[in-house]
């Protein structure tokens, strides 16, 4: 016997409205917000001292020319690495290198006249022979003393002049040996070449510039980086070197890296009144590039077994927690903190998802999906 009519249009009315809600439900489920969350979990807790991180390098320096003239050659590139004692850049040492052959010419010249001997030495000679032979005659008394120590004051002159002119000569050889060192040293000045291992950062000075003494030819930098962390001054107590510490910097995502502290400073910043400590870090040095920053936790305690959750969870003392869909926003105690991780010692149970982004959007009891990491 078929099913009464009445019956089958409710039946398929009933139908309807369950597929309709169903729908509904879905629909209502699929427009609450999309959460990330992370599960709270047991680890070691740590309790560390916060820096901001800046790498820089270990020298970073303008070379200058001490010398004028124009740059004849130049092998600076940008970005190119040197060795200590490489050529950068020369200039045009034409009119020093005319100036050093006079110069040397001038030199020989006094040396090969010092050598030959004044001409005044045969005067000597003759003026010697003439007191001799005035000695014998006063000895036989057939000279007066007066014209005998005429003859002597005759010889002593012509010495006096023989010790002057050679005194002139030597410090005239003096002078023009210094004169042509001192032209050497500009011609070693023209030739520009890298101070230290380096890495050419900036260029001041092209092939065919006409440059000053002292102008600036280009910038560079050591090829050896400092990751400078700055502390502040009450957490200086903690610190000592060799301290475990995690390094994390800006575009590289929430990565971190092992590190230490190599060097405390034991100044302050003048700027900032933070204190300078020196990070050994476990990474690639082509990664460091000066002028990149980042955040620093140096470990200075640990507390085994400690509930812990992603620190950029913690809220002041608050989190957010999803329970079955619904958010709840939980005061809590935290504890230890460090770089990507706090303890929380009342508050949050193991397991428990708290939100980790996107808090303006939320508030206490709204339904959202999740999106575990």
């Amino acid at each position: 016997m078929s099913a009464n009519p009445r019956s089958r249009l409710w039946l398929k009315i009933l139908i309807v409205l369950a597929v309709l809600a169903g729908g509904l439900f879905l629909f209502l489920r699929w427009l609450r917000p999309v959460v990330p969350v992370d599960a709270a979990w047991v680890d070691t807790a740590v309790n560390a001292i916060p820096g901001t991180v800046t790498v820089r390098s270990r020298q970073e320096t303008e070379i200058k020319s001490e010398v004028g003239g124009r740059v004849v050659e130049s092998r600076l590139e940008i970005g190119d690495r040197v060795s200590e004692g490489d050529l950068l850049v020369q200039i045009d040492p034409t009119d020093l290198e005319i100036e050093i052959e006079r110069l040397q010419a001038e030199l020989q010249g006094i040396k090969r006249r010092i050598e030959i001997g004044s001409q005044i030495r045969y005067e000597l000679i003759d003026a010697k022979e003439r007191l001799e032979g005035s000695q014998r005659l006063f000895d036989r008394g057939s000279l007066s003393e007066a014209e005998l120590q005429k003859q002597q004051r005759i010889v002593r002159q012509i010495e006096d002049r023989i010790a002057l002119e050679e005194l002139r000569d030597e410090q005239l050889l003096a002078a023009t040996d210094n004169a042509l060192k001192t032209r050497q040293r500009q011609l070693e000045k023209m030739s520009i070449r890298a101070p230290i291992d380096c890495i050419i950062t900036d260029i001041f000075a092209y092939r065919g510039d006409l440059i000053g003494g002292g102008a600036p030819i280009a910038r560079i930098i050591s090829p050896v980086k400092l990751v400078e962390a700055r502390i502040s001054q009450e957490d200086m107590a903690g610190l000592s070197l060799g301290q475990r510490a995690s390094v994390r910097f800006i575009g590289d995502g929430f990565k971190l890296h092992p590190a230490e502290v190599a060097k405390i400073l034991p100044v302050a910043d003048a700027e900032t009144q933070r204190y300078i400590i020196h990070l050994q870090v476990d990474i690639d040095p082509d990664l460091l590039v000066p002028g990149v920053t980042g955040e620093a936790s140096i470990v200075i305690a640990r507390r085994e077994n400690a509930v812990v959750i992603p620190r950029r969870s913690l809220i002041g003392s608050e989190v957010f927690v999803v329970n079955n869909g619904v958010v709840e926003l939980r005061a809590v105690e935290p504890g230890f903190v460090a770089l990507n991780k706090v303890e929380i010692i009342s508050g949050i149970e193991e397991g428990e998802l708290v939100v980790t982004e996107n808090f303006d959007r939320l508030q206490n009891g709204d339904r959202v999906r999740t999106r575990q990491l």
